[in-house]
Parts: structure tokens; sequence; C-alpha cells
């Protein structure tokens, strides 16, 4: 380790480039992002050794301090990248960019501290200590980096950062201790279609995968098994013993076998050294409870490698089965989830595991459950066994693939597990949950953001929905100018967690698409000074709840509903709309018997000038946005009416969420809202003026709001954006999501130049030099 130290080690004064804004800036907070090619400069100059990444850092020449700046993750592949800050004063147009040289390019290192830049870029946590990260479809621990350490190693499906690759195979790679399970940013695996190329291609476009890393012909190195769904194969990637420029193994492809079912697993799963494969997860019917059986495919070639499989054994191994030795007799069992009736939704499962009887064939006993891993983890979903390394176990995706934790044995170095418990049957111990220092702020299915101060300190909160129908909070620890995020909690009702279900609310018949997709908001819905929690959700119904608690400690009474004049409700209503629901060939149908849409984000605020909370939102005939007023009847109570459509010039609007701001600053509220579309690089976000007054508007037509000029096309399933100032300048930002709930950010400026601002590079100096 200390060869490597200083073989790492930097070996010259520090170089610099300056760098010249030449384009006018028309305002504050400009995201600036230029292309540095290091590895030219390094060789064009003659300088010694290679970059060293983590030495990059941005000094403002106006102001002589350092800039807070965000590396792009060109910089996990090779020398040349985008770096990223924001210009804070448009007459600061000089900046030095530094950076040193070492003997040996370094380990890409986390940054303590990433700015949000409103270029697109990711919203990270940036506490004070690490903070968990997420990976969708993760596979196992293997070390791909070569420094000894296993990384974190599996599938992300859907978008990422805008301008990244949709999906693929990807890897944390593990840093600090071995004893601790902490991680660096996400990095991309790639693969060659030859040996000799460099002509990388990414596992993408195919939106669900799933990987496996095993060594396929024993040359121990560790090599991939890759299933895209829906495509009727399984890949095969070897590992050419070849690292690339940011020092990931080069994969070579290899071919691939016909495999019908979805998703593929690769493990040794009868134990005589060569690689198995497995079609199938156990999927749930969620309309009849039953689980798909699974086909496990012995190899049965006599080199191990090519794989030459046998026709296959149907079996019921559970819900997201893996093997792994539960019990210590050296025969793998299964590990798998199985249901828990007294979970409504679709996500609600135990882990457990069903013992390898060893009597020839594939032979499982019954599900047993695991109590050791499931008092440690909530809502499981996908299961992966770790049979290399130091720490040999399972690793659990919990909170429903918002964390990984890695469970292992009780004797296992570094497992914590309290001394009071017993072992008995618990053959597993927490070792840790897999967390960065720079981890981005990923919140599970479609959390709607909604950006708020929370417990009325001044900073800005998050408050945000999800799939599976918990609205919840993350508090900012930080300060307005330098947010940092806690986790997000669970919001209480009468003691209990809010959580909004379909079936729960409309009743039988019952739904598969039993989601949640709450849409919550932060604002005073009654008489009293204390906003409460407005929720649109999954249905088309809203509901709201009484902030009883106080300015700073909101908390909240019953569930009540939205009602809007002619649109009453009851139990019979809601039994017709799920029987509509139950009659449709989607589960969106048109419900001329309630004013509002389906799984549709509302807009909410004082649009008349009365003083009263109002709301716009889709209303029943889905392309249509509708304003909702409040007023107070002859005695004084609160009600809401259905005041009028809206509509962008001539045209009805056709979107989903909307907001209601004032865009341009001219003191009249205008419309943002989103429209989702599959065509890719299509515009989803858009802008309508309103040219009237607050209280009668006339909106424009619509215009896109692109980034620097080009369409946001960020997402299948939003990008739901929320429109307000986040960046503390005085002008509306948008913060999106994407379907993994990962905060792509946009400030007003990026949205309204029609290019980046252009510039000019010196040459670069070294700091000796006169």
């Amino acid at each position: 380790m200390f060869t490597l130290l200083l073989l790492a080690a930097t070996i010259s004064q520090p170089h610099s480039i300056e760098l010249r804004v030449t384009s006018q800036l028309p305002s504050a907070n400009v995201p600036m992002d230029p292309v540095v090619d290091f590895g030219r400069i390094i060789r064009q100059r003659g300088l010694p050794g290679v970059l060293d990444p983590n030495s990059i850092d941005i000094v403002n020449l106006t102001t002589g301090k350092v800039v807070p700046h965000a590396r792009r993750d060109d910089f996990a592949y090779g020398d040349k990248g985008r770096i990223e800050w924001v210009i804070r004063d448009p007459t600061h147009t000089r900046y030095l960019i530094r950076f040193r040289t070492a003997q040996q390019r370094p380990p890409l290192l986390p940054q303590s501290y990433v700015p949000i830049i409103g270029n697109g870029d990711l919203l990270r946590y940036n506490a004070a200590q690490p903070r968990p990260i997420a990976l969708v479809y993760h596979s196992g621990l293997v070390d791909l980096t070569g420094d000894g350490k296993p990384d974190l190693v599996g599938c992300w499906n859907y978008a990422y950062r805008p301008g990244d690759p949709w999906d693929g195979i990807v890897c944390y790679p593990r840093v600090g201790s071995a004893d601790n399970f902490e991680f660096g940013d996400l990095v991309r695996i790639r693969y060659v279609d030859d040996v000799s190329s460099r002509d990388f291609k990414h596992f993408d476009k195919q939106v669900y995968m799933w990987c496996d890393f095993v060594d396929l012909n024993r040359d121990g190195n560790v090599d991939i098994v890759y299933s895209p769904s829906g495509k009727g194969v399984v890949r095969f990637y070897l590992n050419s013993g070849q690292r690339d420029e940011g020092g990931m193994p080069i994969f070579v492809a290899q071919g691939e076998k016909a495999m019908p079912s979805w998703p593929v697993r690769a493990a040794d799963i009868d134990g005589d050294g060569d690689i198995d494969l497995m079609s199938g997860n156990g999927a749930r019917n969620s309309e009849t409870g039953s689980v798909s059986k699974v086909t496990l495919h012995r190899n049965v070639g006599a080199a191990g490698w090519p794989l030459e499989l046998d026709q296959g054994q149907p079996v019921s191994l559970g819900t997201s089965p893996c093997f792994f030795d539960v019990d210590g007799d050296r025969l793998r069992d299964v590990v798998c989830l199985q249901s828990d009736p007294s979970d409504p939704g679709v996500n609600g499962f135990h882990v457990g595991w069903k013992k390898n009887l060893g009597e020839g064939g594939f032979r499982y006993g019954p599900t047993q459950l695991l109590p050791g891993v499931n008092a440690k983890v909530s809502q499981p979903r996908v299961l992966a066994a770790v049979h290399a390394g130091p720490q040999r176990g399972l690793l659990v995706g919990g909170n429903v693939f918002e964390t990984v934790s890695l469970f292992v044995r009780h004797n296992t170095k570094g497992a914590t597990q309290p001394a009071s418990e017993p072992s008995g049957q618990r053959y597993f111990r927490l070792f840790g949950e897999a967390v960065s220092r720079s981890a981005v702020m990923s919140l599970s299915d479609q959390s709607t953001p909604f950006v708020c101060d929370w417990d009325h300190d001044g900073d800005q909160d998050l408050l945000i929905g999800g799939g599976y129908g918990w609205p919840r909070i993350v508090i900012n620890q930080g300060t307005q100018q330098r947010p940092a995020y806690g986790r997000a909690d669970q919001i209480v009702s009468q003691g209990k967690p809010i959580r909004l279900l379909r079936n729960q609310i409309l009743g039988p018949p019952s739904s598969w698409h039993d989601m949640g997709y709450p849409f919550p908001a932060f604002v005073r819905w009654d008489d009293d000074r204390l906003p409460d929690l407005v929720v649109p959700n999954e249905t088309n119904r809203i509901f709201w709840y009484k902030n009883i608690g106080t300015l700073s400690k909101p908390e909240f009474g019953a569930q009540r509903q939205v009602i809007v004049d002619e649109f009453p409700d009851s139990p019979e209503k809601r039994t017709q709309t799920a029987e509509l629901v139950a009659k449709s060939p989607h589960v969106y149908p048109a419900d001329k018997t309630q004013p509002f849409y389906w799984r549709t984000g509302a807009a909410f605020g004082d649009f008349n000038g009365d003083g009263l909370t109002d709301i716009v939102q889709r209303a029943w005939s889905k392309y249509s946005f509708t304003r909702f007023l409040r007023y107070r009847d002859q005695d004084g109570e609160l009600r809401l009416r259905s005041e009028r459509t809206l509509r962008a010039g001539e045209e009805q609007f056709h979107g989903a969420r909307v907001n209601v701001v004032d865009w341009n600053g001219d003191g009249q509220q205008d419309i943002v809202y989103s429209a989702a579309t599959n065509r890719r690089g299509s515009d989803t976000i858009f802008l309508s003026l309103n040219r009237g007054t607050n209280s009668d508007p006339k909106y424009d037509a619509v215009q896109p709001l692109r980034h620097f000029g080009k369409p946001i096309y960020i997402t299948r399933h939003g990008p739901h954006p929320w429109a307000g100032d986040f960046d503390n300048d005085g002008q509306p930002d948008l913060l999106c999501y994407t379907e993994w709930s990962v905060y792509p950010f946009y400030t007003h400026a990026a949205l309204m130049m029609p290019q980046r601002p252009t510039y000019l590079l010196s040459p670069p100096v070294t700091a000796d030099e006169d």
C-alpha cells in the first residue's frame, strides 16, 4: 500500500490554465462547464506524469478566492472532461483552472462537497457524514478497480443525469478502509466488440436489465453475464485483463444465447465450480398473489466455458431468488423474498431462505424467514449473494430500492449486532449500509419534489412523494446558501405514517396498479397561519391534513378530502370509480363524476388576490388545466369552485404537473408545466406567459424551456418539475426528477440563454515559471 501511495504521489508544482469568458452574461448564477483535455495539455506541454484528477480546483481571478466546483463523470474514464462551477457575478469573467500531475493516475475520490450548479446536475445530500447510495438492481461486490477492495456493482435502469447514457451496468468504487461500507461516485462499465478496439460502448438503451460478475473462463478475472429485458437472450463479456484510462477493466463481447425469460442470473448453483444460469425472477402477481417459477439451467460443458446448458428445470424459489450457503453445510441454499400479507400495495416482502436438501437435482425446503435480516431492513425488493472477498453474505435492497445493505455471517469481522440478541436462527448480521460522502440523493420511485421551509428555520427543505404511497420530508440541516440534507422521513398523521394507495382510497374492485404517487404540497389550506399538507395522488381525489402543530414543528390531524362544488364524493362514488377502472383498458380512465385527473400534481396559490389558497390542476378530461377558486359561503365557510378552463393562446394545455409562478418578474402569474413522452430528444417542459392579469389571465402560446437552447428530455415519466427560486438569486429555477428520483436542477439563466457561455483557454503555466 505504501508503494502505491508513493507511485500516485504528486511529482510537480501546480499548473494552471486561465479561462476567460468571451460572451456577455445576462445575469447572476450562470453555469460554466468548459471541456478541458488535460491529457493533451500535459503531452503538448511536456509535463511530467499524468493528471491527478483530485487536484483540480478553480480560482476566481477577480476576487482571488477558490470557487466550489464539480467534476463531470468524464474523469472516471480519462483525462478529458467538463468542470462545472457557477458564475455568481456576471462581471467576473476570468478564472484559473489549477491542477497537478502524478507518476501514476490515482483513484478518483469523491468530493466532500459538490455545489449545485443548475446545469442539469443532480442534487446531492452534501451532508457532514456519508449518506445512502442507491443501486436499483445491485448484483454483487467485486473488485473492479484492482485495489483489493470489493466494489458495488449492478444495473441502473431508466435515466440518471441528463446527458449521460440512460440505464446501464454501473459500479460504485469502494473507498476508505475495507472495514467501512463506503463508496465513491457512480461509474459506468463499458465494453468493446474486439480486444484491439477502443471504441467503447455502453450497456444502455434497454431500460430493464440484469448483470452478474462471475469468472466464466476461470482465468482469475471477473466477467459479465448480461440479460437485457425483452431481447430473449443472455450475453457474455470476458475481462481482457486490460484497463481503460480511468482504471476500469475492458470487457470484450463474446456472443449470446437464447433465453426467453428475464432476468438471467449467473452463479455456481450446484457447487461444481462452473457457472450455471437461472432465468426468471419469481415475480409475484399483484392481483392473485401467486409467484411464478424460475428455470435453473445447469452448465454441462466439460470445460465450463463456453457455457453448455441443459434444457432447464422449472422450480418455485420465491421472488428475487439468489444462492448462498446459509446454514454452513457447504450447499448453496436459496435466499428469496416472501410476500408480507400485512403490507398493502405491491411492495410488501420479508427476506427468507430455502434449505438445499442435497438429494440430487435442484430440491429445496420450505421458506423460513431470516429474522437477523428482517429486523434491520424495511421494504426489501432485490437480493444478491456475495461469494468472494472478506465480507461474504447477502446484499439486500431496502426502502423500496433506496438503500443497499450488506448482511454477513455472525463471525465476520466488522459486523454489528446487538449482543443481547441470541443468534439461534439468526444466521446474518448487518455489516453496513452502502454510503458515500458525495452521495446523489435518490429517493425511490418517482418522488415528486416540492421545495418549502418545513421547519420555519429560514432555509429550503424538500417535501417529496413516491410511487409506493408515502409522502416524506427531507430536512435541510445546512443553510440556505449551502444546503446539507438529512435522510427522508415519513410524515405522521394521528400517530401513523401517512400512506396513500389506490385500492385503499377507492376500495373494491381492486386494481393491479395499487400505487400511491403522492404529489404533496405544504400550503396554508385553512384559516389559521400554519401551512397544511395537501396531497394529490394516484387517484382522482385530493386529500389534505390539517397542521395541528407549530410553524417550527408541523404535526398533522386526520385525513380530509378536498371537495369541489357540484362534485360530491361518497363510498358509493369511489366504488363507481373503481368499477370504471376495472372496465377500462387502462388504469386512468376519464371520470366525469370527479373534478380532478389521476396522478397529477397541482399548483397552489392566491390566484385572484383575495388572500385564499386556490388550485390549478388537470381536470377530469386529462388535457386541460382548470382553475379552482376558494371562496366563503354565506355562513363564512371556506369552499372550492371550478372557475375556468385555462388556455394557452387558442389551444388547450396538454400537460401534467403544473406550476403557477411569475417567471419573468412582471408581477403576473405564468404557467410552467411538463408533458411526458416516449420520443427521445423531445421538449418536455413548457412555459406560457400571462399577458393578462392574475384575476383574469390571458396566456400566450406555449414555448419550450430548454437547457442552453437544447430540449430537456430526461425521463419517460415526468419530469414533473417544481418551479421556484432554488439558488437564491430571485429568479425561478426548475428542480426535476427522473424515474428513480434523482433530481436534475436547472438554474434560470441556463433555461433562458440560447447557448452555453463562450470562452477562451490560455496555454498552461507552471507555478515556478515567471
